[in-house]
């Protein structure tokens, strides 16, 4: 049942990848605005989808959704399916942050599946050269797409709530906060 829960999961997100984004050949010289996501297609699977997340030469390539609460997808994929067939879940944006990523910290989860899908990948970032070799990570939205640079690598139990601060009240709490990162990073 879980073998076949894993294969279901990735046949899901196979065809939702087909369906909804393709990366460039040469994604280094393709202009972020023209990175195509079909969002209208995307939308009618699922009227929660918010953006795309792709880290290249990694597995991760997905549609991110949102919903009400952040209990949803944990257990229904971006298709709608729950229980043991939607092992995978889906990426989300976290419920208290807007849905056009225009938060100052946006966070994004997603499960760390056994078969090395989902955000399992993330785990080989504690690998100094994994992390370097790795560090552009695309969130593509419906208004506009963003080339992000990662800086920093965190191990953090899941109850760890300060790393899922949406907004701080000052510049100066945000700038403490990235340089608490720095100072805690892994690699």
């Amino acid at each position: 049942a879980i073998g076949f829960s894993y294969w279901q999961g990735q046949q899901t997100y196979q065809s939702v990848a087909e369906e909804g984004f393709t990366p460039p050949d040469d994604i280094a010289a393709t202009p972020l605005d023209q990175f195509a996501v079909d969002w209208d297609a995307l939308k009618a699977i699922n009227p929660d989808t918010v953006g795309w997340i792709y880290i290249p030469g990694t597995v991760v390539n997905y549609p991110i959704v949102q919903a009400a609460d952040d209990e949803k997808y944990l257990t229904h994929d971006f298709k709608g399916s729950e229980g043991w067939i939607a092992t995978f879940g889906a990426i989300f944006l976290a419920a208290e942050h807007s849905s056009d990523f225009s938060d100052p910290n946006n966070i994004v989860y997603g499960h760390h599946l056994n078969d090395g899908s989902m955000f399992a990948c993330l785990a080989d970032f504690a690998d100094a050269a994994q992390f370097d070799g790795h560090r552009t990570v695309y969130i593509l939205t419906p208004e506009g797409n963003y080339r992000l640079q990662t800086f920093a690598v965190e191990h953090v139990p899941m109850t760890h709530a300060s790393i899922a601060t949406p907004n701080y009240p000052t510049d100066e709490e945000f700038t403490a906060f990235k340089d608490w990162l720095v100072e805690e990073s892994i690699v």
